[in-house]
């Protein structure tokens, strides 16, 4: 075993990849062996935080993970490779509304989606274009075609990859109507330039809409979380009561849920000050005013869903090379007055 969390299994050549990306979506992990110095390289990279890297160290460690993994004997689940990725983003700095490829700061939503790409990816082009399929509808990376609301649009959107086992985990499911508020969304949207007038006809769009939503009451999650698993991802169900008007519930964060060396549930978010590790029922204590959690798992067949998914959607799209999105960044922070990483100065 090499690595602090990893193994490589065998040595020998890789070719190395061009900053030139293919129109194929997902190339076809080698199974070529290892050099030594991709041994030593993966190795570097395996102890290293997600916000320590450059998306070049990150798109190396994407690749040669995939092929690490492809060549062992008993290939992890991929919830497993979730919660793999959510422990080395413990510690990343919060910024809300942040950059999907800065690794430098993450909110919620950013962290969540980061970690399932990074998970299903087999190399930097399949992440990239895995990131803009799971927060855009269809893989549109188009603002208007963003998944707004994570109950109304993202987990119908990614039902492809992700099934609800909220009603499946052996304890009760509670319901509950999610109020949506479409057209003043898209008006706000339109307001702050995010979207062009020409691309939403706000006449079309419904003032309101109603969704019914299944949760797991927080009173019943201790008893859920023996059917919990590593990778799993949990819809925190905010309840709000304001003076004269009924109970309002509606989903405001998200996280990770793994299981820890003693097989507790703990569930990684994106919060501030950074990304953190608590108990379930500890943060249930510590937030009296989430009264659940909705649930999505995987499908089985997560890793064939992605490969045709990408070549249905991403196939001849251009993604930017590793490169020239730190250039991106770099670029970014500093005019935002942030002091660059010794790292992004090299």
């Amino acid at each position: 075993m090499l690595g602090k969390r990893s193994g490589i299994w065998v040595v020998a050549t890789w070719a190395i990849v061009s900053a030139v990306w293919p129109a194929r979506a997902v190339e076809p992990v080698t199974s070529e062996p290892f050099t030594a110095v991709e041994v030593q390289r993966y190795t570097d990279l395996d102890v290293k935080k997600i916000q320590e890297l450059t998306n070049e160290d990150l798109a190396d460690y994407v690749r040669l993970r995939a092929r690490d993994l492809a060549l062992r004997p008993e290939r992890p689940r991929p919830g497993d490779e979730i919660g793999h990725y959510a422990m080395q983003a413990l510690g990343q700095p919060y910024r809300i509304k942040s950059w999907r490829h800065d690794l430098t700061e993450v909110d919620c939503v950013t962290f969540q989606e980061r970690c399932i790409a990074l998970a299903l990816a087999v190399d930097w082009r399949s992440y990239h274009l895995l990131t803009d399929r799971i927060r855009h509808k269809d893989g549109d990376a188009r603002f208007a075609a963003r998944n707004v609301y994570p109950l109304a649009d993202w987990v119908p959107s990614n039902a492809w990859l992700f099934e609800d086992v909220t009603a499946k985990l052996g304890v009760p499911a509670a319901t509950f109507d999610l109020e949506v508020e479409r057209r003043k969304r898209a008006l706000a949207d339109i307001r702050a330039g995010y979207v062009a007038p020409a691309e939403v006809n706000v006449e079309t769009v419904p003032e309101v809409e109603w969704l019914s939503q299944t949760y797991v009451a927080s009173e019943h999650i201790y008893d859920a979380l023996p059917a919990l698993r590593t990778g799993d991802l949990a819809f925190v169900i905010h309840a709000r009561r304001l003076p004269g008007r009924p109970l309002k519930q509606f989903c405001d964060h998200v996280g990770i849920l793994v299981r820890d060396e003693s097989d507790l549930v703990t569930f990684v978010h994106a919060a501030p000050p950074q990304v953190r590790q608590e108990y379930m029922l500890n943060f249930l204590e510590r937030c009296p005013w989430v009264s659940g959690f909705k649930f999505l798992r995987l499908r089985d067949n997560a890793r064939e869903l992605v490969t045709a998914e990408l070549e249905r959607t991403g196939a001849g799209k251009s993604v930017p090379a590793p490169a020239d999105q730190d250039s991106t960044n770099r670029t970014l922070r500093q005019s935002r007055g942030l002091e660059l990483r010794a790292v992004d100065k090299q």
